[in-house]
Order: structure tokens, then sequence, then C-alpha cells
């Protein structure tokens, strides 16, 4: 499904353009590493701080994203995001961002649009999660009062509900939204997005996206620097 909708993608390339490749793209993300092995992209860009914003390096492989023109004002529209999952049996979330751990059918559509004015760029691009939320086994009652005392112990400490409510899940949240001023190679804003800490592809041991992103302060640089320490 997910190829499907890339390819879709590159055929209305013209019109649909966008400034990062944010944690909802893994497939990009993929291809992009695999190129890199391959010798065929710049090594010296990581793939440990994520959303990766777009270069002219970037888009000589892909033609998905490309660089804005020069222009004071402008605006794109963002490509749009269309992610499913579907759990017969018992939920199971890993990396999916906005989405709940939930059996049955989920999906996660996104779309946006990105202004730029000068060194000043606002990006919004909302996140709308459905979920079927289907009923499954959870934790039996019939345990041992102790074992029993322990999981409610534990629930105390921890945010984790075996079911997000009793009936189908909707929700639109702001996503990988976005408001930044760009100095040169620096960039300060206000975003939603997710972000990715870390060096490894599945669990990133600072921050990840197995859950939805959260309105934060960024301070980051928009392409690799060199310095006296790397």
């Amino acid at each position: 499904m997910r190829l499907f909708f890339i390819l879709i993608l590159f055929i209305f390339n013209n019109f649909l353009q966008s400034q990062s490749i944010n944690l909802n793209e893994t497939q990009i993300i993929d291809y992009l590493r695999n190129q890199q092995l391959l010798g065929n992209f710049d090594d010296k860009v990581s793939f440990s701080i994520r959303p990766i914003k777009v270069d002219k390096k970037i888009n000589e492989l892909i033609n998905l994203y490309s660089e804005p023109k020069k222009k004071e004002i402008y605006f794109r529209f963002l490509p749009i995001n269309f992610n499913i999952e579907y759990s017969s049996h018992h939920p199971y979330n890993r990396n999916n961002g906005s989405m709940i751990p939930a059996r049955g059918y989920q999906q996660l559509v996104s779309l946006g649009g990105f202004l730029k004015f000068g060194p000043l760029e606002i990006q919004i691009k909302t996140e709308n999660i459905f979920a079927e939320n289907k009923i499954y086994d959870g934790f039996w009652e019939g345990h041992y009062p102790i074992i029993i005392s322990r999981r409610l112990n534990k629930w105390n400490r921890i945010d984790t509900p075996e079911m997000f409510g009793q009936t189908k899940f909707k929700k639109t949240y702001l996503g990988q939204s976005s408001i930044k001023l760009n100095f040169k190679n620096i960039s300060f804003g206000y975003s939603n997005e997710n972000i990715w800490w870390g060096p490894s592809i599945r669990n990133s041991i600072m921050m990840s996206n197995h859950a939805k992103g959260f309105e934060h302060i960024t301070l980051n640089s928009n392409k690799p620097n060199k310095n006296r320490i790397f």
C-alpha cells in the first residue's frame, strides 16, 4: 500500500514538494541508507538526528522532494502520507507515530502545506488517525490478588492502557507541523514534529516516533557542519 502511494507522489512530483523528510516516510529514509552504503550518497549525512532537511545532494537521488525556488515568498503543497496497519488478534505498536495500539484496521492520513517568507518557514502537516479499536482479550481478571495488585501498581506508574476507549478511535493532531526561523545553516523555532535521536533503526535510545509528536522548541542545523571536533 505504501509503495502504491509513493508511485503516485512521483507521478505528481511537479506540485507535491516538501522541505524535509519526516518520520512517517520511512521508505525514503531506507532508500537513502542503502544509497549511502552503496557509495552513491554523501557519507557525512547522519540518520541519527531526524527529520532530515532536503538539500541538493538528496535531490540528486530522489525527485520527490526538491529545494524551493529562490523567491522571497512561496507556497508548496506537501506530499500526502497514507499509512495503514491491520492487527487481527492483539495490537502491536512500534515506530508508527500517532497511531495507537489497537486491534483491527487503522490508518494515518497526513497532508498540508509549506509557506516560506524570507527566513521564516511555516509548515502545517496535520495527522488524522482512525482505528477500529476492536475488543480483544486483555489482562485476565482471575489472577491471584497479589498478581492483580502488582499489575495495578504498575499501571499507576506508567501510561499503559490496554485499550484507548471502548469505541472506534478518531483523532486529529498537529502532526509534523512547525514554524521556524533560518539563519545560514541554523534553524530555530517551535515544532510538533516527531524527532529521532540515536544511531539505531528501530530503538533510537533517546527520542523516536514510537509515540505521536509533542510540542517543543527546536534549535538545529539544516545540514552537516564542519567543526574541530568531528
